[in-house]
């Protein structure tokens, strides 16, 4: 278990390796970087700004509601914790919005990625994506991605309403992480032509991977720049991690 936590750790910067080792690689991971960069600009021009509006709401309406009268300070402290816990979750879920829609925008490339590195790695046969077949891919891939942004809105409502509770919502978090480290290694499993059924029983038998992949996404998240490249090597990545469990399971 030890070993699968630390390989799927290690995911990120094997991710990172392979796609600045190849020039091809880095032309394709490009074109996500650019939409999450957008993305990530327009999240900062327009929803940031407003958080301090949320900010002020929420602590009127608590203020009001339970009578807070400003001589105590004991409730004043209480207040602004909730208050920032509140502001911190509406956070989480707004990145986490953020990544739903960059996911199904990104989602053609993110597949055609993750099939050069299977091909690189030899799981795949080396064969030229012709346009048609982009296209396909890129279709069934889209297709996929919606299906898969539907049941993660409600994981990730549900996982919303965990966030308002302390303690709870370190694990609500790590929960979006997760998601974040499936979803990396989903294109692989799409490319594989692995059903539902099939990609759910592969989460749950490297479960431990997953967690160690998703702390690793979740520390790269906290440094700039590297975050902005983060959904394309971990795409990588996932990628490679699949490959190496498909060469273990071979050898058994």
């Amino acid at each position: 278990m030890v070993n699968d936590f630390v390989s799927g750790f290690l995911a990120v910067p094997r991710g990172m390796a392979i796609v600045f080792k190849s020039k091809k690689l880095i032309s394709i991971a490009a074109a996500p970087v650019l939409i999450g960069i957008f993305a990530l600009l327009g999240f900062a021009g327009y929803v940031i700004p407003h958080y301090m509006v949320i900010h002020h709401y929420f602590e009127d309406f608590l203020i009001q509601f339970f009578a807070i009268g400003t001589q105590n300070i004991l409730m004043q402290t209480g207040l602004h914790s909730i208050v920032f816990l509140l502001v911190v979750s509406l956070a989480l879920t707004s990145v986490y919005i953020l990544f739903l829609l960059t996911k199904i925008l990104a989602a053609p490339f993110y597949a055609v990625l993750s099939s050069e590195v299977l091909k690189m790695r030899g799981v795949t046969k080396p064969s030229s994506l012709s346009f048609a077949r982009w296209m396909l891919l890129s279709f069934r891939t889209t297709a996929v991605s919606l299906i898969e942004v539907f049941m993660f809105t409600i994981i990730g409502a549900v996982l919303f309403v965990f966030s308002f509770i302390p303690v709870v919502n370190v694990l609500a978090a790590f929960g979006f992480f997760l998601i974040m480290a499936y979803d990396s290694t989903d294109y692989s499993l799409d490319v594989l032509n692995l059903g539902l059924p099939a990609r759910i029983r592969y989460f749950f038998s490297h479960f431990a991977q997953f967690c160690g992949f998703a702390l690793a996404i979740s520390l790269v998240m906290l440094v700039p720049v590297l975050n902005l490249v983060l959904l394309s090597v971990s795409v990588a990545g996932g990628a490679d991690l699949v490959s190496r469990n498909l060469k273990v399971r071979n050898s058994k």
